[in-house]
């Protein structure tokens, strides 16, 4: 409970009205009209329910509102992620829809533009106008031919469900009539085109569809230029083979209802996860893969657990390379992001702050905290974004330096607190976002490396090894290094002093004796950095060495 308050209504009879059914007034007292004004107290940035109740007399009655509230965007960042509109302007008009859009952190947009023939030159311009504004902002729009105009459905008969091979492996005379005045309009601002909807298959196994889809794209190039086609995938066997002429398909989309394994991922996308340099770009002639998002369902799940598999499967989708990443049908009123009536979800901000805080960045890959969370790095142009989880309820402290922000998943700002150096993340079994970390520094972490993770079970005797390095900073590093061992061990040489070139690798020789009442087991190790390079740095690095080699085994 943020903020609660009581007003009078400002009541006025509606000239005319006639008593509602069911409103809780007398049958002869017509219709009423009651204002009342609030402005809550709202602390920032998250996701607010308003519960709005009428008491008088025998009358009660209430509603409720829910209201996102977002820090406006700055510059536009380029990212795979978008939103899939099936239902089009429904339920808001296109208007109010682009400037939903606009706040919603995507840069890709799926929207039905087959309106047939019969269409109004209203209903056209406004499709237009829609279109530019989202140009405008930087956000690509996708034409999806999924809802054929009354004339061609009259042409296949009666079926309820017409799927897209139905319609356009036919003769062309039989849709394109139809599809010429959208092309005409909007062939030069739009470049991809989905035949069919999202989870629409019906492509996948028809006989000769490489040619096929060729005939497809030479009729739509007849206006078009050059226009990009994608098809519904259920895996990499729905994308043709190469013949030679050139590609038909500039995508495929694949309806993901569940979290999918790497294993799967690397199927369907035909590549390796991303490198430290970001996922590999797609060649001009590469059948793009994209991933269209289904959230699990509000009936039987709670809200932390929804928003806990819509952050970890963006994320996956990003870190295996999908070139775009779409929520499906926002408006869902199973699933969606948002309310039926275009409220907001208890999902929308959790969507946008994940697409904002992933959405530019580069995945660097995870690094080993203190207290074990699992987390993932991604590098954006400023600076990188650390997203951590953690099954159990915890505290990680580790310097994150100076500029470091920690917002959880509904958008809110978290406070650091501090520990002399170091601050404090609240971790949790939501995955929260730590923005504003240094990439070099999120980069040595995890390049860090002992030569041996594990000592021999012997005391009293100097194990030797070496820590590894590489200089992540743009310019040259001089470096002073101590290794924390725990209490009792003896290391040697514990402090080292060395300079490295901008991307220099640098190995460190030591010796670990081990004491006489030590047990095996896996044991904490931290190594204290200070770094000068562009600024001065003071930072750690975590690991953990084993006692114990694992090579004789005892019953």
């Amino acid at each position: 409970m943020l903020d609660r308050a009581e007003h009078p209504l400002s009541v006025t009879p509606v000239t005319g009205g006639a008593a509602s059914p069911g409103n809780g007034l007398a049958e002869d007292a017509g219709d009423w009209r009651g204002h009342a004004s609030w402005r809550p107290a709202v602390p920032g940035p998250g996701f607010y329910r308003v519960r709005a109740e009428i008491v008088g007399g025998s009358t009660r009655c209430s509603g409720r509102l829910t209201l996102a509230v977002v820090e406006s965007l700055g510059q536009r960042l380029a990212g795979e992620f978008g939103w899939s509109l099936p239902q089009g302007d429904r339920p808001l008009p296109l208007s109010a829809l682009a400037e939903l859009i606009d706040q919603a952190g995507v840069r890709w947009v799926k929207y039905p533009v087959w309106y047939g023939r019969s269409a109004s030159e209203t209903r056209v311009e406004e499709l237009i106008g829609f279109s530019e504004r989202l140009s405008a902002a930087g956000i690509e729009l996708v034409g999806m031919l999924s809802q054929p105009p009354p004339e061609i459905r009259d042409r296949f008969g009666n079926a309820k469900t017409l799927e897209a091979a139905d319609v356009f492996l036919a003769e062309p005379g039989a849709w394109y009539p139809s599809l010429e005045p959208v092309l005409m309009r909007l062939a030069n601002r739009l470049q991809w085109w989905q035949l069919g909807r999202d989870g629409d298959t019906s492509f996948v196994g028809c006989p000769g569809l490489q040619e096929r889809l060729r005939r497809v794209k030479t009729q739509m190039d007849r206006v078009g230029q050059d226009v990009a086609l994608g098809i519904g995938s259920k895996g990499v066997d729905a994308i043709p083979a190469a013949d030679g002429q050139g590609p038909c398909l500039g995508f495929v989309t694949l309806l993901s209802e569940s979290p999918l394994t790497d294993e799967e991922w690397t199927a369907y996308l035909n590549r390796p996860a991303s490198t430290p340099q970001g996922p590999r770009p797609p060649a001009e002639s590469e059948v793009r893969r994209w991933v269209t998002l289904r959230p699990l369902p509000r009936e039987g799940h709670a809200a932390d657990a929804r928003a806990t598999d819509l952050i970890e499967r963006m994320m996956a989708a990003k870190i295996h390379g999908a070139d775009a990443i779409f929520a499906s049908d926002p408006f869902d009123p199973g699933c969606g992001l948002l309310n039926p009536d275009g409220t907001p979800g208890e999902l929308f901000l959790v969507w946008r702050t994940t697409a904002l805080a992933l959405g530019p960045g580069r995945h660097v890959g995870g690094v080993e905290l203190p207290g074990g969370s699992s987390n993932e790095v991604f590098a954006r142009s400023a600076d990188a974004v650390m997203v951590v989880r953690n099954a159990q309820a915890c505290e990680e402290t580790l310097d994150l330096g100076d500029g470091a922000r920690q917002i959880d998943a509904w958008g809110r700002e978290m406070p650091l607190r501090k520990e002399g150096h170091r601050q404090v993340i609240a971790v949790g079994p939501v995955p929260t976002f730590v923005v504003g970390l240094s990439e070099p520094m999120a980069r040595w972490r995890k390049d860090f490396s002992f030569g041996e993770k594990a000592l021999p079970s012997v005391p009293g005797r100097p194990h030797a090894n070496t820590f590894r390095l590489t200089n992540s900073f743009p310019v040259e590093a001089k470096v002073r290094a101590e290794l924390v061992l725990p209490e009792g061990w003896q290391v040697s040489p514990a402090r080292s002093s060395f300079t490295l070139p901008p991307g220099g690798q640098h190995q460190q020789p030591f010796a670990v004796t081990l004491p006489y009442d030590f047990t095996d087991g896996a044991f904490p190790v931290r190594v204290d950095f200070d770094v000068q390079a562009d600024r001065p740095y003071r930072f750690s690095v975590y690991r953990q060495m084993e006692v114990g080699l694992g090579d004789v085994k005892i019953e």
